[in-house]
Formats: structure tokens, C-alpha cells, sequence
């Protein structure tokens, strides 16, 4: 007798086989050899295939690049190799994309916790013993990034300190060439001044009579280019009044000189004020500002405050108001009243009073 099997518990154990196919875990390969004659490697991890279609972390290898990193996790689903897209792709696809020759990098992208958190690591491909002889450790590694990080606060250290040389050496240029300046100017004018007193003393020697020292040596026109004519020699009076001009001379450019050191370091003293006086007003400023802004808060609170008191008084006096209106009106109805029926108690009174008898009966209002 045969063994009848329904059409709907095949198809059901047709569906579990494709499933169980999907979901075969990926284990790496050993090292293969590359058309180059290179071994190629992974990064020791174990992918299998979810039953939504993603590919996910079954197992990380112990002792493989993965498992060094330590940023992998069992569930993790990858999403990229390098810049490759590897969602709902083979796992054919994703083992030629890792692969690769021993030394070299992958950047693998992962996905936790469905798709919140995405987060990239980058690893070196081979085999535990290669990682072992290639690999640094990572203590090793802390102290690389320790010493990059060392090595580039110097470079900027340096950098700065460079930069405040150029700085302090393009000062100081500029200081030099005002000081050249100032000396060009004093020696333009110190040039002047011996000038106009030459011209002074050879006016005072034409009116005195005496002769007049010469400027400069004379060539003689009719003798040969070589041969000069003597100079006029001045007097000895002339020459000592030259000596004394010259001394006179001598010790006003040296009190100018000091005089302009003098005035040199008052100025630097003077800039020194300025900048201290510049910054108790910067911070004078800051605190008035600040003082201003507190201030300004306090009498917006101070505000708010008498509104709300202003308001809350007006409130009760309306509620006063109504209730002294509500009074008012009760007793004028109350006076109304007893308008009404004055006149009827009154001839009462005076019925009592006169027949002594019974009051007659009246219609009271």
C-alpha cells in the first residue's frame, strides 16, 4: 500500500528546505591561493542568513582581526564592504568581497539593533598567526595613537611658536626701521643746523672782515687736470671757533640722544598705561553691561510683580463693587417697601389711638 503525502505538507516541507538553505551559516575558507600565488584571508567572521533576507554575524572567530577589534558582536548585521551596497546579496558575493591577501584592509559596515545604530570598523586581513607577527597589539596600538597625538600637539606647539617668532621678528624689523627713520630724520636735521650755523658764522666773518674759510678745495682752470690750487688757510681764530662748534655740536647730539631714549621709554611706558587703562575699561565695560542686564531683569520681575498686585487688587475691588451694587439694590427695594406700607401702619397708629375700639378693616397695598 502506498503512502499518500497531501499536496499542502509538501509544499510546507519544500518551503522548510529553501529556508534551511537560506539559512546555512557561512564559514571562511581556508587560505586560498590568488591567480598572483598569494594566500588570500579573512577577518574571521561567520555569516549566515536571516529570514528577512539580511545577513548577520553568527560567530567571531577567537584570535582573528574581528575578534582583535572587538567592535563586533554576534547578531550584527552587515550592511557594506567598503563602498559596496551588500544587502540581499549572495553570501557567495560577500565572501569574494572580503577575501584578500594577508596585510591588507576592509572597512565593513554594520548595523545593530535593526537599523538604529550604524557604525563602521576597519580591519586587517590574515590569519591569527600572521596577525600575531603583523598586527600590533592594542596597548601597542593606544601608545601609536598616544604618541601621533603627542607628536601632533609639538607640530602645533612648534607651529605657534613660529608663528610668535615671525611675529615678534617682523616687530622688531619694524621697530628697526622706524628707529632708522627717526636717525635719518635726526641726522637730515642735525645736517641743517650745522648748515645754517656755517652760514651764520661765515656771515659773522664777512662783517667782521675776516676771511672766508673755504668750502671745498679749488681746481685751477689753466694748469693741467692733476694739479689743484692751495687752499686758503683759515685763521687760528677761525679754526679754534670751529673746534668749540664742533664740541658744541657734539654734546647737543649726545643729550639729544638721551633725550630721545628718554622719550623712547616714556612712550613705551605710556602704551604700556594705555593698554592697562584699555583693559580696566574692556572689563568696566563687561561689568556695566552685566549690571545693566541684571537690572533690566529685576525691574522686568519688579514689573510683572506689580501687575500681578495690581491685577489681584482689581479683581477684589470688582468683586466689592458688585457686591456693594447687590447691596445698594436690596436696599432700595427694602425702601421701597417700606414706603409702601408707612402710609397704612400710620392709620393704624391713629385709629388706635383715637376710637380706642377696634380697627376697621382696610385694604393694604
Amino acid at each position: 500500500m502506498a503512502y499518500y503525502q497531501p499536496q499542502h505538507q509538501m509544499q510546507s516541507q519544500m518551503q522548510n528546505q529553501m529556508q534551511t538553505q537560506m539559512r546555512r551559516s557561512y564559514e571562511p575558507p581556508p587560505p586560498q591561493q590568488s591567480t598572483y600565488g598569494a594566500q588570500r584571508a579573512g577577518v574571521g567572521l561567520l555569516f549566515q542568513t536571516s529570514h528577512d533576507g539580511k545577513i548577520v554575524v553568527k560567530e567571531v572567530v577567537q584570535g582573528m582581526s574581528a575578534w582583535r577589534s572587538n567592535a563586533i558582536k554576534p547578531g550584527d548585521v552587515i550592511v557594506r564592504v567598503g563602498h559596496v551596497n551588500v544587502q540581499n546579496q549572495p553570501l557567495a558575493n560577500l565572501r569574494e568581497l572580503i577575501l584578500g591577501e594577508p596585510g591588507t584592509y576592509v572597512t565593513l559596515g554594520f548595523s545593530r539593533g535593526g537599523t538604529v545604530q550604524f557604525f563602521e570598523t576597519k580591519m586587517m586581513r590574515g590569519t591569527a598567526d600572521y596577525l600575531d607577527k603583523h598586527m600590533p597589539s592594542q596597548q601597542q596600538q593606544q601608545q601609536q595613537q598616544q604618541q601621533q597625538q603627542q607628536q601632533q600637539q609639538q607640530r602645533e606647539q612648534q607651529q605657534q611658536r613660529e608663528q610668535q617668532q615671525r611675529e615678534q621678528q617682523q616687530r622688531e624689523q619694524q621697530q628697526q626701521r622706524e628707529q632708522q627713520q627717526r636717525e635719518q630724520q635726526q641726522r637730515e636735521q642735525q645736517q641743517r643746523e650745522q648748515q645754517q650755523q656755517q652760514q651764520q658764522q661765515r656771515e659773522m666773518m664777512a662783517s667782521a672782515g675776516l676771511p672766508k674759510p673755504p668750502s671745498a678745495p679749488i681746481q685751477s682752470n689753466t694748469a693741467s687736470n692733476s694739479i689743484a690750487a692751495p687752499p686758503t688757510m683759515p685763521s687760528a681764530t677761525s679754526s679754534a671757533r670751529e673746534q668749540e662748534e664742533i664740541e658744541r655740536l657734539r654734546t647737543a647730539l649726545s643729550a639729544s640722544q638721551a633725550e630721545v631714549a628718554r622719550l623712547r621709554a616714556s612712550l613705551r611706558s605710556q602704551e604700556l598705561l594705555v593698554e592697562r587703562n584699555s583693559e580696566e575699561l574692556r572689563t568696566y565695560r563687561e561689568a556695566l553691561e552685566k549690571k545693566d542686564e541684571e537690572n533690566r531683569q529685576g525691574k522686568v520681575d519688579e514689573d510683572r510683580g506689580k501687575q500681578a498686585v495690581l491685577s489681584d487688587y482689581k479683581q477684589r475691588f470688582d468683586r466689592e463693587r458688585g457686591r456693594l451694587v447687590q447691596a445698594l439694590e436690596k436696599s432700595n427695594t427694602l425702601s421701597r417697601s417700606l414706603n409702601s406700607i408707612l402710609p397704612n401702619i400710620l392709620a393704624i397708629e391713629r385709629d388706635l389711638q383715637g376710637g380706642g375700639g377696634a380697627p376697621q378693616a382696610r385694604a393694604y397695598n
